[in-house]
């Protein structure tokens, strides 16, 4: 891995921001100036290169260049977890923050998390989200926690341990309305997962429950400016790996058994409506010749007719349960045919 211009200085700083970039070099230029307009300056902005074929590169030399908290490096196109998991591995700070290349820093987004932090010994601090979308405008997603109120032990886990596993509060699963204790981090050992090209934020944060609890604090105010893009990378078409849905569905289970949830029927309607969307976009995103391998190494997997099985006495929305329906008792070629028609 090339590191280019090769870090100022060596001092650690009070917070480490991670910045994965993969051919954004337009948007790059405004996401650094967010954090450079912040009323905190005693920071390090970690930028990470993952293999992008536009002038990323070129505007990450000369942000870097011109400013010794910026440090930029390159590596082989490895997907936004493995950037992350460089950048963890290189940072100093006493807490870490992540920041996406086509979004923004409140100016006061730095002050307010690490005050939070320090003043309630904080290891994890949430705050809600202004969500932007292509028109410009602008509207607050509310975390859905106490606002202005801080959680530990036992008792964070039923609000947001569960919000995780079902994904139905404002921005639970994100990593970039967050601030994290690196000690903590490395503590727990806790990591992105490699394989994971979407969905490693969430993985990410429930694995925060690994071995400890989180002592957490959540701010009302919205200090994250997130631009909504409907072609945003993490809404495009990404080739389904027939294994990966099962790590997936384990680590659910594993969180919801520990913490006895009671969320495996959710769990289970996750499982089938998530593999009906990834077949759905394989039918819409590949050739003849290609879907049809995809499709029959994915759906004949013997975990999934297991899953099947065990999710019966669960109620699923309408068109969830006709596909797992068809699924069990049609078998491959009735649910491609029902793919097709829902696609």
């Amino acid at each position: 891995m090339d590191t280019i211009p090769a870090p100022k200085e060596t001092r650690t700083p009070l917070v480490s921001i991670i910045l994965p970039v993969y051919n954004a070099g337009e948007e790059l230029q405004q996401a650094v100036s967010s954090v450079l307009k912040n009323t905190v300056d005693d920071w390090e902005l970690i930028i990470i290169n993952d293999g992008s074929t536009d002038n990323t590169g070129e505007v990450g030399r000369k942000l870097a260049a011109s400013d010794p908290r910026i440090r930029y490096f390159e590596q082989e196109n490895g997907g936004p977890a493995v950037a992350r998991n460089t950048a963890m591995e290189k940072a100093r700070g006493k807490y870490l923050m992540f920041l996406d290349a086509d979004d923004e820093f409140m100016p006061d987004m730095i002050e307010k998390m690490v005050k939070a932090a320090e003043e309630n010994g904080a290891e994890v601090v949430m705050c809600a989200t202004l969500e932007v979308d292509s028109n410009g405008n602008a509207r607050t997603i509310p975390h859905g926690m106490p606002a202005n109120n801080s959680l530990e032990g036992e008792e964070t886990v039923d609000p947001f341990l569960r919000s995780l596993v079902r994904e139905c509060r404002g921005r639970t699963p994100a990593l970039w309305n967050k601030l994290y204790s690196l000690d903590f981090l490395r503590r727990n050992k806790l990591r992105f997962e490699p394989w994971q090209f979407h969905g490693e934020d969430w993985t990410f944060n429930l694995n925060l429950f690994t071995s400890e609890v989180p002592r957490m604090y959540f701010i009302e105010d919205a200090l994250y400016k997130y631009k909504y893009k409907s072609d945003s990378i993490s809404r495009n078409y990404v080739r389904p790996d027939k294994e990966h849905p099962f790590h997936s569905i384990d680590i659910l289970l594993k969180y919801n058994d520990k913490y006895r949830l009671g969320e495996e029927g959710y769990i289970y309607e996750r499982y089938v409506r998530e593999t009906m969307e990834d077949m759905v976009m394989v039918i819409k995103n590949e050739n003849k010749q290609t879907r049809k391998e995809i499709l029959r190494a994915y759906l004949s997997q013997p975990q999934t007719k297991a899953i099947l099985k065990e999710s019966l006495p669960y109620r699923f929305s309408r068109k969830t349960d006709l596909f797992r329906q068809i699924l069990l008792r049609g078998g491959y070629n009735f649910a491609v045919a029902f793919l097709r028609i829902i696609a």
